[in-house]
């Protein structure tokens, strides 16, 4: 067996452990007791930090727990931002009403222990998510939410939504807690194939774009991301609206390679219609994928995850 088709492998087998990932979190968590888990005041700002697929996993948590279902202690304001903007991003602001929550899978991420400093030098209660494995949590933060099982290859998968299911049980309500235990009875991987159309996109294994709006950003940069270092395409994400405004003004035109666009939503994309207007005529290939599944939001929200990590692993498989 080759190095890279190791790797897939291990990748998939990760990739399918993970409702068995979530079952031992939410156990665990659960004789934890979620309302005695962060026994401080009323947050005025929650800021979800990382970089990579922890910057991801930030984002994707901090948009499961919006449901106004889901927050235990909702903030004034929550901001998602990479680790190396968060001196700029959080300003002036000090005490401990305002929240740093930071993600490392291995605990090991410079620009997020940077972040976790300045944070306790601002006297923010400091959250850090990380793998269960890790031997030592930094002495900067208050509470250390340990998620699923360290990953020792690139790239994670478990360990993506591993991150989302800890913080979220710890920083949401108790309904959180039904979430996860439906989604670790209720998980099918069959059910996660990407549709064949999306499927054949993926593997044209030629440059394109993976955009999205809203939550469905953050899974176009995963999408793209698990794509690139399981030796996929070249895939460049962005939001819709900055692709739109941007990226797309600035892309050359060629006849005998024409823009790729892989378009992820929830049914709710403004852009939706211009998509077809502006480049069908010049003969761009334009797939729209539908992430929504039965449901409420929050359900979509967390089975979407796993169905993005499913494509790039489909679009790869040797």
């Amino acid at each position: 067996m080759s190095k890279s088709s190791e790797v897939w492998s291990v990748a998939f087998e990760t990739w399918s452990a993970q409702p068995a990932h979530w079952r031992e979190i939410y156990d665990r968590l659960s004789a934890h007791g979620w309302d005695r888990a962060l026994p401080w005041e009323l947050p005025e700002t929650i800021f979800w930090v990382g970089e990579g697929s922890s910057l991801h996993a930030a984002a994707l948590a901090e948009v499961l727990l919006e449901s106004q279902t889901l927050w235990a202690r909702r903030p004034r304001l929550s901001v998602v931002c990479p680790s190396a903007d968060f001196a700029a991003r959080s300003g002036r602001l000090a005490g401990s009403r305002h929240w740093f929550v930071g993600f490392s899978h291995r605990g090991k991420t410079a620009e997020t222990l940077r972040a976790l400093q300045e944070a306790r030098r601002k006297g923010f209660s400091t959250v850090w998510v990380a793998s269960k494995d890790i031997d030592t949590a930094p002495e900067e933060a208050h509470l250390t939410i340990a998620a699923g099982p360290l990953e020792t290859i690139e790239p994670h998968t478990s360990a993506l939504s591993c991150a989302i299911a800890a913080a979220s049980l710890v920083i949401g309500d108790a309904n959180t807690f039904d979430l996860w235990r439906a989604m670790t009875s209720e998980f099918e991987a069959e059910k996660t194939l990407p549709p064949a159309e999306v499927q054949e996109w993926l593997r044209a294994r030629t440059p394109g774009w993976v955009i999205g709006h809203g939550p469905a950003e953050w899974m176009a940069r995963e999408l793209s991301l698990k794509c690139l270092e399981l030796g996929g395409a070249l895939l460049r994400s962005s939001s819709s609206e900055a692709f739109f405004h941007g990226f797309s003004q600035f892309l050359p035109e060629r006849k005998d390679q024409p823009l790729r666009i892989l378009h992820l939503n929830f049914g709710e994309d403004p852009r939706d219609a211009e998509w077809r207007e502006t480049y069908t005529p010049n003969g761009a290939k334009i797939v729209s994928w539908d992430l929504r599944s039965g449901g409420e939001r929050e359900y979509m929200l967390a089975r979407a995850i796993f169905k993005v990590q499913r494509a790039a692993l489909e679009a790869t498989r040797a």
